[in-house]
């Protein structure tokens, strides 16, 4: 049986690298937006 703070550390880990992807895309879009 896992821990209750176990489960919150997997999903803030998981959030977290959600959120590393998102500015990584946001930041390729800007990347593109000035070479167009």
């Amino acid at each position: 049986m896992t821990s209750n703070s176990q489960q919150v550390t997997e999903r803030a880990a998981i959030s977290g690298r959600r959120v590393t992807m998102e500015r990584r895309k946001q930041r390729t879009m800007e990347m593109l937006n000035l070479t167009m």
